[in-house]
């Protein structure tokens, strides 16, 4: 019961670390602050996911929806972390804005 506690208050905790840098990735001006803030959006969204998904695998009673909705969630979460690592560290290669 306290490890569902838990893993439920990280994962809102996650969900506010994303919805803060989308917008501020709104917000943001320069074309590398505002890809930076994106990779971020994108790196905290793929945790996110990865999160769900275990909690959704490893938590609850075993169904067959809840494992195939775990499922997806991990691959797209898996895919929102690449994604988002590698657009982060090709903004970082960006010269400054000014």
């Amino acid at each position: 019961m306290w490890i569902q506690i838990i893993m439920l208050g990280l994962l809102l905790a996650i969900t506010c670390v994303s919805v803060y840098f989308s917008i501020r990735t709104r917000r943001l001006k320069g074309r590398k602050a505002r890809g930076l803030s994106a990779a971020k959006t994108n790196i905290s969204m793929g945790i996110m996911l990865i999160f769900a998904a275990v909690t959704l695998l490893f938590l609850f009673v075993d169904t067959g929806t809840r494992r195939t909705v775990a499922t997806v969630f991990l691959i797209i979460g898996v895919f929102n972390l690449y994604a988002g690592l590698r657009s982060y560290s090709a903004y970082m290669r960006l010269p400054d804005d000014d």
